[in-house]
């Protein structure tokens, strides 16, 4: 049985706010500094706990080259490192933003009135006090996509141009990423490299550039026994965060 209530159409009649809306509202944010050492001279590393139920999503922007390289969760909280490029400089800013349901968020202090759409389970599918998740963009490729960057070198980008007055924020899909040991001499103790290729991200203003950063180490004499890894895809969701 249909439930009863609002719904509201644009100028195509399309329907944009009813009881079967979905979208994730704006939660919090914070800012993240990567500069703890991570053995490769340019990059570094930093960590931040988060609030985070299984419906969120996770966005951010960076002013060098990163990637969210892992995250652990708890029932309320996800727990995520990022590794950040840092060639010209010595630390990353990122800057990292959850949303979620409306339901989760709750609504904005000092903000007591709005308008409030729910289903036909009294759940909260709408409230207009919140700042909705706005898409920008989805973006994609693989590695052949991304010009190469030499190690210790400024990297380089492929660039995406956002509208203006926008503030790109990524959610990170595929991660673009290669590793491999090799050796670097003949006999029994050749003496070996380490080589690890991955896609970064990198924000300024309304531009978006995307890197493929390496981390190399070598060489050393005893094999680490890295095996070969070979990721080539990558994509990442585009969302604008002005005003939030």
């Amino acid at each position: 049985m249909a439930d009863y209530g609002l719904r509201v159409r644009n100028g195509n009649l399309i329907t944009q706010v009813d009881s079967t809306y979905r979208n994730l509202a704006f939660w919090t944010k914070g800012t993240l500094v990567a500069n703890q050492a991570t053995g490769f001279g340019s990059w570094r590393s930093g960590t931040v706990t988060v609030p985070y139920t299984s419906a969120s999503a996770f966005a951010w922007r960076a002013d060098f080259p990163s990637f969210l390289m892992g995250a652990t969760f708890t029932a309320t909280t996800m727990t995520v490192t990022f590794l950040s490029y840092i060639v010209g400089g010595s630390q990353a800013v990122i800057n990292w933003y959850v949303f979620a349901p409306p339901g989760v968020t709750g609504f904005p202090a000092g903000q007591a009135y709005g308008l409030r759409v729910k289903n036909s389970a009294g759940v909260t599918t709408f409230d207009s006090r919140n700042q909705y998740m706005r898409y920008l963009a989805a973006l994609n490729g693989t590695r052949a996509n991304l010009p190469a960057t030499q190690d210790n070198s400024p990297p380089q980008f492929l660039t995406y141009a956002m509208p203006a007055g926008s503030v790109p924020a990524v959610l990170q899909g595929n991660l673009c990423s290669y590793t491999q040991e090799v050796p670097v001499g003949v006999g029994p103790n050749p003496g070996y490299m380490f080589f690890w290729i991955v896609s970064c991200v990198r924000q300024q203003g309304a531009t978006l550039g995307i890197a493929n950063a390496p981390r190399v180490a070598g060489p050393y004499n005893d094999p680490i026994n890295a095996p070969l890894i070979d990721r080539p895809l990558w994509n990442y969701t585009v969302i604008d965060v002005s005003g939030l």
